[in-house]
């Protein structure tokens, strides 16, 4: 349950971040080329192209991404399973003492 509640904090935490990289790029942009408009339209096309390419390249994120998790999670449960078994190999050894 911990781990669900942190993940989602930190998704909730970096679409904060990402909103506010997006409207400070916006208002750089603007200032740039003089209009508010052209600032957050040529914004607007930035983050249209790579939700495009993302769209384009789907397949190969969520494997890249479900690898990731996957492999994060064994670690995490093998790491605590190999952990239970050498505490119990070392309460075992100490009782034959």
């Amino acid at each position: 349950m911990g781990d669900l509640l942190s993940g989602l904090l930190l998704i909730f935490i970096l679409s904060l971040a990402f909103i506010a990289v997006t409207i400070s790029l916006s208002f750089y942009l603007s200032e740039l080329l003089g209009s508010y408009p052209l600032g957050f339209g040529c914004a607007a096309v930035f983050l249209l192209t790579g939700s495009l390419l993302m769209m384009w390249k789907k397949e190969r994120l969520e494997h890249w991404i479900g690898g990731i998790s996957v492999k994060k999670y064994f670690e995490r449960h093998y790491n605590e399973k190999e952990d239970g078994k050498q505490r119990n190999i070392e309460s075992s050894s100490r009782e034959g003492q």
